[in-house]
């Protein structure tokens, strides 16, 4: 049997959307993509959409790295980043109400609120060959997505946010077969990147229902990146100026763009446990206590 080590983990969620954070400053990861698909596994292991790496940044700031379920890498995870804030913040690594964290696609603003975390994501790219999509689909607001055998799909708006994504408004988000339709969406040859795929309602005037098939990880309760798509994809449309409640089967997220800026987002994130879990040691390692005692904290 591989030896194994009793790696220490925090638990975190924002609206359902769970984590898994690892210290970087007292852990190594060799293999963070083994080691992601092994704890985020929901009946034999820790479960989560997702693992986040956090350590200190070379400029300074905390710095996040996201892997899915699957292990794939995530260049942004919206409610990631604001559980991070939240980690950040509980265990007095950040004191500041407002500070950035490093991310794949470079430093984010976050804000502690009295009720939760807000997080400015970034402006929207439209560029066909950022998001990604193929050059066939010439106009990203308004993709023709055509399923061999149906069924038949609406225009959808694809855009990236740190991560790609590409928004259906359906009649009735909480009735659509979101489990049948999502993964074909993810894996169509118009993406080679693969995306996350969003259908959206306008429910009510200034609200959103979404439900969200994100690549690497199925459908999830909640979605940061892809509330914020949905809110930028109805704006485009006309049907919302920039501003939007986007409710998701695990809560409500607040979104806000100005058209120019970041889109920012702000809702509930907490913790949820604590612990440890035996791993082989293959995938991760505790440092020494010297090598953790001489790391630096970021302030």
């Amino acid at each position: 049997m591989a030896a194994c080590v009793d790696l220490p983990f925090h638990k975190y969620q924002a609206l359902g959307n769970d984590f898994v954070l690892l210290d970087m400053r007292t852990a190594a990861v060799p293999d963070p993509a083994a080691l992601s698909a092994l704890l985020c596994r929901r009946t034999t292991s820790i479960g989560a959409d997702g693992l986040i790496l956090v350590g200190p940044d070379e400029g300074g700031a905390a710095r996040m790295e996201f892997y899915n379920p699957d292990g794939s890498r995530a260049a942004m995870c919206g409610n990631g980043i604001r559980c991070v804030a939240r980690f950040l913040r509980d265990r007095a690594w950040e004191t500041a109400d407002r500070f950035d964290i490093m991310t794949d696609v470079g430093p984010r603003e976050v804000r502690i609120l009295s009720d939760g975390v807000a997080a400015d994501l970034g402006a929207p790219e439209f560029a066909p060959e950022n998001i990604p999509i193929r050059p066939a689909a010439a106009d990203p607001r308004r993709v023709e997505v055509r399923l061999e055998g149906g069924p038949d799909l609406p225009p959808a708006v694809c855009l990236s946010i740190g991560n790609p994504h590409c928004v259906f408004f359906v009649p009735d988000a909480a009735a659509y077969p979101v489990a049948a339709v999502g993964p074909r969406v993810e894996r169509h040859a118009l993406f080679p990147a693969r995306i996350n795929v969003i259908f959206a309602q306008e429910s009510a005037p200034g609200v959103l229902a979404c439900r969200v098939w994100e690549r690497g990880a199925g459908e999830t309760r909640a979605c940061g990146t892809g509330a914020a798509a949905a809110v930028i994809a109805a704006t485009v449309r006309g049907m919302v100026d920039g501003a939007a409640r986007v409710r998701l089967p695990g809560g409500v997220l607040d979104v806000a763009w100005d058209r120019r800026g970041g889109v920012v987002i702000a809702g509930a994130a907490e913790d949820v446990f604590r612990g440890t879990i035996s791993i082989p040691r293959a995938l991760a390692t505790l440092r020494s206590r010297r090598e953790t005692a001489a790391a630096p904290r970021v302030s």
